[in-house]
């Protein structure tokens, strides 16, 4: 059970649990990865699926939801930068200072994909904020 959307790699196929599988991927999968684990998308998901909620605040992840998450389409350097991003967390995933900032670098690129205003951000920070403690 999750209270955010967590997405990771599958290097050799082999999955555990509950999971959804992507699997026609015509963008980058680290593309992928990096916009499915913004914040931007935990804050999506947990507003646009509030009904479907389990006790306790933990999310449910039935196929109509995952599908309902809109991934916007990005240039072949939009989907390098963020998947060189995801790659730099893999590499470094014992500092948790330096995964840290690069989340929020990656949030910073996800939320211009989306066109959000400077209000939009700060609502998602506030709720990025809550999410943390």
């Amino acid at each position: 059970m999750t209270k955010r959307v967590r997405v990771c790699r599958a290097e050799k196929g082999f999955f555990g649990g509950k999971v959804n599988c992507i699997t026609n991927m015509k963008l980058n999968r680290d593309y992928i990865a990096a916009v499915l684990n913004s914040s931007i998308i935990d804050y999506y998901y947990k507003m646009r699926n509030e009904s479907k909620h389990l006790r306790g605040g933990y999310l449910g992840f039935d196929i109509p939801s995952v599908e309902s998450i809109p991934v916007p389409e990005a240039g072949l350097e939009v989907q390098k930068k963020l998947a060189n991003l995801v790659d730099d967390i893999y590499a470094n995933i014992d500092d948790e200072d330096h995964v840290k900032e690069v989340k929020n670098h990656i949030d910073s690129l996800v939320y211009k994909l989306y066109n959000l205003t400077t209000r939009d951000i700060e609502m998602v920070e506030r709720f990025k904020l809550t999410c943390e403690k």
